[in-house]
């Protein structure tokens, strides 16, 4: 009887350990769900605030700057001062990527600071620009043992729309991702969160045309202050024709954007790109890079890498962009970027580098050479360069005009010439 009551007793808190265990686990596996559905609702008011708060129209200082590595040596250096333009902000994408008003925005030159590119201790020297054979939309890895393209251009721009089409900023892509909260923090005015997105499989490139995963940083009045990415894959401005899922990344990279606001309007304040061309784990399958061009050939061999950030500076709100559009141009051929002045301004560029403006740590070329190389690369190289592919002279003279346009409404806009402090 002893045993028979031992046994009853023995199920009866079997039955209690497994009740409590099931009840465990579907209040882990609800808290998941919960803590998934919080994030995704935080991320979708903050996407409203975005597209709601965005500038539609404005006008910016803006601040480039790439340095291109071979192993840990620089070998070319670009810095850019110019005006930029943001028109007709949206978040409705169109089907094609060439009928974005907005796209990457548009620049006009104000000064340009561009090295040549120099390999192996000197013994191989470009010029800017050189191209020899594909572009950047390369489908043949065996092409890049030849072809290169050291052309200064925005591409990470496009990158930069394509995300912000296509990631969670736009509430019409919020179902697309998965979310979770890394971390919160609390403070008088409210609390800001870290939260992580990776785009969901099955999303990808049907609902989405990007594939990634990044973070959030939303601040305690719900506005993104920050989003970071990592080996993005774009299908909006780059492999448009492709219908097959994700592919293999021969260039992993970071992109850091960060957001500010000016009189409660958001406009884009930095943006980051680090990016090294690296084919271990590659095995021929479909591939893809990203939207920026190999500056030399064999770029895994020579391992390359670069490091790119353009600073928006002094926004400037325009209520009627009609008044603006027409001294700003479309880009011209492959997005490239405008360099030529006429009088590349040195002292400058000198007080740049002494202020930390632009990094020269671990530059081959003395700062002198660079100054000689600029002029030649932003005059002489460039118009061949123009001449190359427009053979209409008169418009290639009027792209030489547009620093001499940019000068002038630089002074309009700020009341200053664009080196005085």
């Amino acid at each position: 009887m002893h045993n028979k009551l031992s046994y009853i007793a023995l199920c009866i808190v079997s039955l209690w350990f497994i009740c409590i265990k099931s009840n465990a686990q579907e209040e882990i596996g609800e808290s998941i769900i919960f803590a998934e559905k919080k994030a995704k609702n935080i991320v979708k008011e903050s996407a409203i605030k975005f597209e709601q708060s965005y500038a539609s129209d404005y006008i910016c200082e803006l601040n480039y700057n790439k340095r291109v590595f071979s192993d840990s040596k620089m070998v070319q250096l670009v810095a850019l001062k110019g005006l930029w333009a943001s028109f007709s902000f949206g978040l409705n994408a169109p089907k094609n990527f060439w009928d974005d008003t907005n796209l990457m925005g548009r620049y006009l030159p104000l000064d340009s600071f561009v090295s040549d590119l120099v390999l192996d201790e000197g013994k191989v020297r470009y010029s800017v620009p050189t191209i020899v054979g594909k572009g950047e939309r390369l489908e043949d890895i065996k092409s890049l043992d030849l072809g290169f393209s050291n052309v200064v251009d925005f591409s990470v721009l496009d990158y930069k729309r394509s995300i912000e089409l296509f990631s969670p900023l736009n509430p019409k892509q919020i179902n697309n991702f998965e979310y979770r909260i890394i971390e919160r923090s609390q403070s008088k005015t409210g609390t800001s969160y870290q939260i992580s997105f990776k785009t969901k499989k099955k999303a990808f490139p049907k609902r989405t045309k990007l594939y990634c995963e990044g973070t959030f940083l939303i601040d305690e009045f719900g506005f993104v202050k920050k989003l970071i990415i990592y080996n993005g894959e774009s299908r909006y401005t780059q492999y448009i024709h492709r219908k097959e899922a994700n592919t293999f990344c021969l260039t992993p990279h970071t992109i850091i954007i960060d957001y500010d606001k000016y009189n409660d309007i958001i406009y884009t304040q930095n943006v980051k790109l680090e990016t090294r061309w690296d084919d271990t784990g590659y095995n021929n399958e479909s591939f893809f890079v990203i939207s920026t061009n190999n500056a030399f050939r064999k770029p895994f061999q020579n391992k390359l890498s670069s490091y790119e950030e353009i600073r928006f500076e002094s926004p400037y709100l325009i209520e009627n962009r009609n008044e603006y559009t027409k001294y700003f141009p479309k880009y011209f051929g492959n997005h490239q970027v405008n360099l030529f002045v006429k009088d590349v301004n040195k002292e400058f560029w000198k007080k740049e580098v002494e202020k930390g403006n632009i990094n020269i740590i671990s530059l081959t070329i003395p700062l002198t050479d660079i100054l000689d190389q600029t002029n030649n690369n932003i005059g002489i190289h460039y118009v061949n360069y123009l001449r190359s592919y427009l053979k209409n002279e008169s418009e290639i003279n009027t792209i030489l005009e547009h620093y001499v346009i940019g000068r002038e409404l630089y002074k309009a806009i700020y009341g200053k010439n664009y080196f005085d402090d």
